[in-house]
Order: structure tokens, then sequence, then C-alpha cells
């Protein structure tokens, strides 16, 4: 899935239509998918989730491939197996880009899966030129997510700077996974940390509580599938790099989560949009 997109403008997309996927043959070689912040806890249940570097930038990535490099959430008819369907793909056939020259998002589209042209559930703009209801919820949705990227980055890199992950190891993940930089939480470490270094352990707890919450996630989500399995044959020597070594544990006001955070009140995505009728 090597999708292109392009930004919207009522001048080029006046008369198009959208529809959400059913059918999901464009997402077949698609192996890993970022995961946002407010669905993390429900994408633990049904995807090994992971840390991935790229260059300076860490984020949080569920993995959807076997040892083959296969999307195994996709049934034989071409529609997603799995329970519940990660953001990234239900505002498919929508993203955000960056403007060319400025720092503003735009929302684009692609033309990937045949959801995008002249047919489909909804109409991209309403009759004034606007986005249309349908399309508004989308754009919400991403915007959102993206708005909240920050708290979930500086968790991630809060993690860099611990020495709790390990790499999955190259020989582990094929089909094209191999040349991901991508790192899960070692439970032993973790541990370590707790009963050696118990006053890092609640300062870093009260200065961020969501870097813990996300750590929870990570390992509950190993223990889950098969990455418990690699545990035991990762090199214990290499660690996560520490993208930036300055980084203290004192999010912004804006990013701090709420202290306490509850199963049934963690803000989370529902299974589906609601676009409503």
């Amino acid at each position: 899935m090597h999708s292109f997109y392009e930004p919207i403008s009522h001048a080029k997309h006046a008369g198009m239509r959208w529809s959400l996927p059913a059918r999901f043959e464009f997402a077949q070689d698609l192996r890993l998918i970022q995961v946002t912040f407010q669905e993390i806890r429900r994408a633990a249940n049904f995807y090994p989730l992971c840390l991935r570097q790229t260059g300076n930038i860490l984020d949080l990535v569920a993995i959807l491939a076997d040892e083959q490099g296969k999307n195994i959430h996709i049934d034989a008819a071409g529609k997603w197996a799995t329970e519940y369907l990660p953001l990234m793909l239900r505002v498919h056939p929508f993203s955000l880009v960056r403007r060319a020259g400025g720092d503003d998002l735009l929302l684009a589209v692609t033309h990937d899966g045949g959801l995008f042209g002249k047919d489909g559930e909804h109409d991209l703009f309403d009759e004034h030129g606007k986005f249309s209801p349908a399309t508004s919820i989308v754009l919400a949705a991403l915007q959102t997510a993206e708005t909240q990227r920050p708290a979930l980055r500086t968790a991630c890199e809060l993690l860099a700077t611990l020495d709790i992950t390990v790499p999955v190891p190259s020989g582990a993940l094929n089909g094209g996974l191999h040349r991901q930089k991508l790192f899960v939480i070692d439970p032993e470490k973790l541990a370590a940390l707790s009963a050696t270094q118990r006053a890092r352990y609640v300062e870093l707890y009260r200065s961020n509580p969501f870097a813990l919450h996300l750590v929870e996630a990570i390992v509950y989500s190993q223990n889950n599938f098969a990455f418990r399995s690699l545990l035991a044959d990762m090199p214990h020597g290499e660690r996560l790099k520490q993208v930036h070594p300055s980084i203290t544990p004192e999010p912004t006001p804006d990013d701090t989560p709420p202290a306490e955070v509850d199963e049934n009140t963690f803000i989370d995505y529902g299974a589906t949009l609601d676009f409503g009728s």
C-alpha cells in the first residue's frame, strides 16, 4: 500500500463522492500501521504493538503481517477479519498532508481502493462548496489524531531514555519488516527498573503517567501475541536509541493526560465512525 495523496480543493474536486472501505485488497501488502493516541488500548487487544524508529522520529505501530509479510487481517473475500479496524484505515481514502512550503495540514485523498470518484456513498462537498457533514467527520478525526500526536511522541521519546526496550531481531520479521527498526518492551528490564530504581519509576509516573500506560499497553499486546517468545533471543546489549538525549520527563500542560486512567473511561475511538444517515 503505497498511496499517493493529493490535497483536496473545490476547484479540482467539486462533484466528487466517496465511500467507506468495505473491501481491503488495497491493503494486502500493508505490514505496519500507525496507532493513534486514542486507540492504543483497543488496538493492544488485537495487534502486537511496537515502537518504530525512523531517523529521529519515534512512533507507535501495530504489526499486521505474518513472518512472510502478508497482512493476515484480510479474509478471502477482501473483508477486514479482525474486530478492530485501525483509524487510519477507517478514514481511508483520506489523510492529512502538509501544504507545500507551509506548516498547515490539508485534507487529501487517494484513488487507491476505488473509493473516490463520481460515485459513492457520500458527497465530498455540500451545496455551498464546504466539506459535507460526512467529510467533516473524517477531517475532525484526523485533526484530533494529529493534535494528540505530540503527546504520544513525547511518551515514546521518554521510553527511549529508559533501559527497558529491546530491538526485534531482523530475522524474526521477514517480508520487508526486517528493514524496520522496531522495538518492544522487555518485561524483565521493566521489572528491574521498578525494583531497583523505584524513585525514578515513581517520578516517571508522576511527571508523565501516560508513558507508563503506554508501556502497559505495549506489554499487554506482546503477551497476547507471539512477541513474548522472541524476548529470549533478543540482544539485550542493544537499546532503543535516545533520539532526544536532552529530553526531560516534563510534558507541556496541553499534552499532559489525566493522572488516573480507567479502562472504561480512557479516551478511545469506537469501533466505527458514525456518519449518520
